[in-house]
């Protein structure tokens, strides 16, 4: 047979790739040279492994590399493959090639293969028996074994992306596929993390410190090199340095709402004590700006809780105490009297202990004394709801101004409040008068308001039952008497009330019984009776648990009922009551 070697074929192959693109050639070209060394040593199938690596290099195949596959197949004795190659080789180099001497030294090997083949299989297939057949299929499946071990191996080694997922397609029950896929994973780390640090020195290269800071970390997250650490341990220094002089130029400049969120990145970037001594001064600054623009006591108060050391504590408070004596002057201009009581004790509570305090005393003290004075000025019921308020007040004006005559003031409020401090008490007693009428009052006393009391009274033995026929004792009384009052009472100093009232009193004369001068009888159809306005007044004293009344009683009759009584004019009775209080 009249073609040439396969080391022939196989240098002009090798000739041929370098008219390939530059990063293309490269690779086929050390793919293809692997091939060539591995045909030449007999190792025919790594020879093919690495000449499917080629084409995949160059995204396709061609003549050349149909030659060197056809070549190793045939020297396998694959001769069906070989065929298959060889029809291939034919179809990639088309027309143009056709006077070759490679071209004709391949039709050569075509009618080799093709004259002999058919007769070779038929004889195969007629004198392989069954154990020869069991034979190769056993010899088949560990040359397949061999092949997936040997492309793994090569696979592995190349740490091509493209290779392992090519394998994995090839060989998806492979027991080398876990290891294969954490491979690729791998692989996709190392891609991500070069291309994180290319990005990184790019940005360092050009002083954009934020975002090369920002791929060395990501970069660092997927592999802890230690050249990339001090990079971005670098960037870290200027981008916080960076960061650093963007807030001296806004605290300069006392934007200090800048300054704080400058100086706060560059704490986040790296922190140091004149960093964080930087923050926190421009915190306190821009705090008391915002509080200062707003004028709220809210604010002046969130100021002092969050920065109780702060720079411009005095200020603050002296903020503060000026808003809460405006708003207690306000309220006591309008008579809110709880209001006015809660803002000085606000006041009380910040300034005393503040080194300010000496400069808003006085207005503070303005403010209890005309408070005071107020709370004790109005209505008696006013004054008497108020009078704790304003003894608590004049206490404190006594004990900050002892040299002022509050002490007399303040005796006389407490004494007040002493007397009005009594309770209400109901009231009960027995009444009677010279006359020997009798009857008893209830009703109820108060302390600081009206009270009042029911009075009923008469004669005692012309009011009986049953009266003898011979009459009753007459005692030296012409008439018998009937009273029914109601009687306002006011207390006018502890412990003594007065009271006057009105009501109805009843006169009926009584009648001389024949044979018993000292008696007297009240018969049925006696004319001598008659009604009229009855007038009381008096006085009741309160001892513990007992009272002592003595009042007088002034009816009015009019001149026809006098007439009719035999009066001369309006009798003044005087009576007297002793009681309980309950």
């Amino acid at each position: 047979m009249a073609h040439r070697t396969p080391q022939t074929l196989l240098l002009t192959a090798a000739l041929g790739l370098l008219s390939l693109a530059p990063a293309a050639a490269q690779s086929a070209r050390s793919h293809y040279q692997q091939a060539e060394l591995a045909y030449e040593a007999g190792k025919y199938t790594e020879a093919l492994y690495y000449l499917g690596e080629t084409e995949r290099a160059l995204g396709g195949t061609n003549a050349r590399i149909q030659s060197l596959r056809t070549h190793t197949y045939y020297a396998q004795g694959d001769n069906v493959h070989a065929l298959v190659e060889l029809t291939r080789y034919f179809r990639a180099a088309g027309a143009a090639a056709q006077g070759s001497e490679a071209y004709r030294d391949m039709q050569a090997l075509r009618e080799e293969l093709t004259s002999g083949n058919k007769a070779y299989f038929e004889q195969q297939k007629q004198t392989a028996t069954q154990g020869q057949a069991q034979e190769l299929k056993t010899l088949d499946a560990e040359l397949a074994r061999e092949q997936e071990e040997l492309t793994y191996k090569v696979v592995k080694e190349s740490g091509s992306k493209q290779a392992l997922q090519d394998f994995l397609r090839q060989y998806p029950n492979s027991s080398h596929a876990g290891e294969a896929t954490a491979s690729i994973g791998a692989v996709e780390r190392q891609v991500q993390f070069e291309t994180l640090v290319e990005q990184g020195e790019a940005h360092h290269a050009a002083g954009r410190w934020q975002s090369a800071l920002q791929s060395y970390e990501a970069a660092l997250k997927l592999h802890g090199d230690s050249e990339v650490r001090g990079n971005a341990a670098e960037v870290r220094r200027l981008y916080a340095s960076q960061l650093t002089r963007q807030g001296d130029e806004h605290a300069a400049a006392a934007r200090w709402s800048e300054a704080v969120r400058a100086y706060e990145r560059a704490d986040a970037v790296l922190s140091s004590p004149e960093l964080s001594a930087a923050l926190r001064t421009a915190r306190d600054e821009a705090a008391f700006a915002a509080a200062d623009r707003s004028r709220s006591d809210e604010q002046y108060a969130a100021y002092l809780a969050d920065f109780s050391n702060g720079r411009h504590v005095p200020d603050a408070v002296a903020a503060r105490l000026n808003l809460q004596l405006a708003r207690a002057e306000q309220a006591q201009k309008q008579g809110q009297t709880e209001a006015v009581e809660t803002a000085l004790a606000d006041v009380a509570k910040l300034g005393q202990s503040s080194v300010v305090w000496p400069a808003y005393r006085g207005r503070y003290y303005a403010l209890l004394r005309q408070e005071a004075t107020r709370l004790t000025s109005g209505k008696k019921a006013e004054r008497v709801k108020q009078v704790d308020r304003a003894i608590g007040y004049y206490q404190q004006l006594d004990q900050a101004q002892p040299n002022h005559p509050y002490a007399g003031k303040l005796r006389h409020l407490q004494a007040k409040r002493k007397a009005w401090s009594h309770e209400d008490f109901g009231y009960f007693a027995y009444r009677r008068d010279l006359r020997n009428e009798v009857g008893f009052d209830l009703g109820y006393n108060t302390n600081l308001s009206w009270g009042g009391f029911f009075s009923l009274r008469g004669t005692a033995q012309a009011l009986a039952a049953s009266i003898p026929t011979n009459g009753f004792p007459r005692r030296g009384r012409q008439y018998s008497q009937g009273f029914f009052n109601f009687n306002f009472t006011k207390k006018v100093t502890y412990p003594l009330w007065v009271y006057a009232g009105g009501g109805y009193a009843h006169f009926v004369r009584i009648q001389d019984v024949p044979g018993y001068p000292a008696n007297g009888i009240l018969p049925n159809d006696n004319p001598q009776k008659g009604g009229g306005v009855n007038t009381e007044f008096g006085a009741i004293v309160k001892i513990r648990w007992a009272a002592l009344s003595v009042g007088v009683s002034a009816p009015q009759f009019s001149a026809e009922k006098r007439q009719i009584l035999g009066l001369n004019g309006n009798p003044t009775i005087v009576n007297a009551a002793i009681g309980i209080y309950y």
